[in-house]
């Protein structure tokens, strides 16, 4: 056959008379991996996520890392970020809030510890013998110094009594390359975090000396701009993807083997327990969406005394029982942990109220979803090869992410390593930093785009392969061809992954027009925001809002209308645009009895893969809130993150494991439809059980836009009627 086919019906032997289609789009796809890799391999080769998660030093070398330049340092040992010089930080935090100059907290000097510098124990005030502790530049820095990195490490960062009098003199100072450890600081978040305030027996001690006087009244300030630093949202990320690697055993577990575990079961169960497992279903979402809600309201402080602190490390609690920054207490990596429980907490209770308000909705309906969805079931039972088939496009999309977000990450930290200009008023010391140019930003938003495309292909090619093992189930009367997946797919990839990528293309630019105008809407926000905001940012900030609502409602229409497309070009052989007229066309002749259909059997479904992601996120949530992650090396700042990357890979495999059954609803419902408009109303291929399930939901219904139905005659032989 010189054409793709038509969207008219299949033959039983579905591989006959099909050719390529949107083969132009298959090329295009290929080509756009081809930049995927360019930039990936760009962003391998030129960037460092360390340098994200451990900072810079003095002279631009990464912390924790053993560097070939500028600094051509070994640090692999030296990953916490210190800032030394409190008086630097202090003057620039006084310039910040004077309006003077917008001061950055990597523009002060620092340098990269194994371990945060401590104060010396004293027990008698009184004592008069106290030595100023210091923290020196690296020795390598001194010429007439011979002392290794090592032995620097061991004497606690300080070498200031080997110092001549010249460089001795420069460091009391605070000009280098010594300074005195006045504050007491802790390891946060691979950084050093001042907290408390002056030793007085060390501050004493330095004005013995003949030291600079330091900042008075600074321990306060310094200690809220290092909070800041490690509240601005790009800090915040670092720890919240610390907290990831740390959890990695609870993600492992309760986002990956736990989800595919209680999906393979509950997909077995429902072969022979639909009806009990279906209203099971229905009492664990609604069970599972409660217990959330309740535990949020604990977290948030507002049922019982178990509320996030926003504190974490050891301290004295204040009077309310929390630990304050001044008693040793650090910041959490969530900043406001309670306020953002609190806000979960609210959003908890409307979306439980949803669940349970559609519940009762469909109970009135669920008798007819059952009777469909066996019907589908029997289709996935006689066809088990399927229900595995799912782990191939849930590890491919799993690899997809992971791709491209060690991509991104990478592309992120490949900018050049410069030195800060320093601001008016502070030393020719003030840090390095990591400046993105406009071809890594460039690359980044194609990466963006790309996995867009990449995953919603995946998902398109598992779509037309499940639709051809149920389509050709359908034409056969129930009875399932030989090796159907391997044939399915082999259909698929020789004739249509043209028309998938087209497909996944349409859906992939919706979605990435979709990210645009929500970053545009959120700049407008941030813009009304402002003192001098006026009435016209404010209309755009309210026509950005209704952009978004059509475009959210473009983009379920128009996966809706390709998903019913790809089972129609696994019927039928045509092309994307060819099966998209003739599902408009066979929708809009079926309102009523496709919305019914699908709305109680996905609706089934969806609730199953709520029950599934709700029940590993508590899970997950739980096992956070032990001793083994509340505590120690293992703890995490904040769970929020690890629990809903869990959320999000149990409802994502649960959508791939459970859209076995989903596809098999669709496709028989889409067969049948076109069965009957085919062959004048009268579907003379449909099972004999599916028949019996429409009818009963016509009758339930008494709605359907189509004309009667006949039965086919008992003894009519599978395709009876010329197709």
């Amino acid at each position: 056959m010189a054409e793709a086919r038509s969207a008219e019906m299949p033959d039983l032997d579905m591989s006959k008379g099909r050719k390529c289609t949107d083969f132009l789009f298959l090329i295009l796809f290929a080509a756009f991996w081809v930049g995927m890799l360019i930039a990936s391999g760009i962003g391998w080769a030129e960037g460092d996520p360390r340098v994200l998660i451990y900072g810079l030093d003095y002279k631009g070398n990464v912390c924790g890392k053993d560097n070939g330049s500028p600094g051509n340092m070994d640090l692999g040992d030296f990953k916490f970020q210190y800032w030394p010089n409190t008086n630097q930080l202090f003057s620039g935090a006084q310039l910040q809030s004077q309006v003077q100059v917008a001061f950055k907290f990597d523009e002060a000097k620092s340098i990269c510890l194994s371990h945060c510098p401590s104060l010396p124990n004293i027990t008698n005030t009184s004592d008069t013998n106290v030595t100023v502790p210091f923290v020196c530049d690296y020795p390598e820095d001194i010429n007439a110094l011979e002392m290794t990195m090592e032995q620097w490490k061991a004497a606690n960062y300080d070498y200031y009594a080997s110092l001549n009098e010249t460089l001795k003199n420069s460091s009391l100072a605070l000009q280098g390359p010594c300074y005195p450890v006045t504050l007491a600081s802790r390891s946060q978040y691979w950084s050093c975090q001042y907290y408390g305030s002056y030793d007085k027996s060390v501050t004493d001690a330095w004005d013995a000396m003949g030291g600079a006087s330091l900042a008075e009244n600074a321990e306060a300030e310094i200690e809220q701009k290092i909070q800041d630093f490690l509240k601005d949202p790009v800090k915040i990320l670092e720890r919240y993807v610390a907290d990831v690697g740390i959890a990695w055993k609870v993600e492992v577990v309760c986002g990956l083997v736990v989800p595919i575990v209680a999906c393979f079961l509950m997909l077995y169960l429902m072969r022979f327990f639909v009806r009990p497992l279906t209203y099971l279903t229905l009492l664990l979402v609604n069970v599972a969406a409660l217990g959330a809600t309740l535990f949020a309201f604990a977290k948030a402080g507002w049922i019982g005394d178990d509320e996030l602190n926003p504190f974490t490390g050891e301290g004295e609690q204040s009077a309310e029982g929390q630990l304050t920054a001044a008693d040793g207490g650090d910041l959490d990596a969530a900043e406001d942990n309670q306020t953002v429980m609190k806000a979960i907490a609210v959003m908890m209770v409307v979306v439980t109220g949803l669940i349970f308000l559609f519940t009762i909705a469909m109970l009135s309906k669920i008798k007819v979803g059952i009777a469909v969805l066996k019907v589908s079931l029997k289709a996935v039972v006689a066809n088990p090869t399927t229900v595995f088939f799912p782990l191939l496009p849930v590890f491919l999309i799993i690899a997809l992410v992971v791709y491209a977000a060690v991509t991104a990450v990478y592309l992120f930290s490949a900018g050049d390593i410069e030195r800060n200009v320093c601001p008016e008023g502070q030393d020719d010391d003030c840090g390095w930093n990591v400046n993105l140019n406009d071809d890594l930003k460039k690359m980044l938003v194609y990466v963006f785009f790309g996995f867009l495309w990449s995953l919603y292909f995946i998902i398109g090619v598992s779509y037309v392969t499940l639709a051809g093992v149920y389509g050709e189930y359908y034409f056969r009367r129930g009875e399932a061809g030989s090796m159907p997946l391997k044939s399915s797919l082999g259909r698929t990839g020789r004739y249509h992954l043209g028309s998938v990528a087209l497909g996944s293309f349409i859906i992939a630019l919706v979605e990435f027009v979709r990210v645009v105008v929500h970053y545009m809407k959120s700049k407008a926000e941030s813009t009304s925001k402002s003192v001098n905001a006026g009435t016209a940012n404010q209309i755009v900030t309210k026509l950005f809002c209704f952009v978004q609502c059509c475009l959210c409602l473009l983009d379920m229409i128009i996966k809706y209308i390709t998903r019913q497309a790809y089972i129609v070009i696994a019927l039928t052989g045509a092309s994307y645009c060819s099966a998209s007229r003739k599902v408009f066309k066979i929708l809009t002749s079926n309102v009523l009895q496709v919305a019914a259909v699908n709305v109680i059997g996905d609706a089934i479904l969806f609730l199953g893969k709520l029950a599934v992601a709700f029940g590993c996120a508590v899970l997950a949530y739980a096992w956070l809130d032990s001793e083994t992650y509340d505590t120690g090396d293992e703890a995490v700042s904040s769970p929020i993150l690890p629990v809903l990357l869990v959320f999000i890979l149990a409802y994502g495999i649960a959508t791939g494991i459970f859209g076995v059954a989903e596809m098999a609803v669709d496709t028989v419902l889409m067969a049948y439809l076109m069965d009957a408009d085919k062959n004048g109303g009268v579907a003379v291929n449909a099972p004999p059980e599916l028949n019996a399930s429409l009818d009963d939901l016509k009758h339930a219904a008494n709605a359907f836009s189509a004309p009667p139905v006949s039965q086919p005659a008992a003894n009519q032989a599978p395709g009876a009627t010329a197709i």
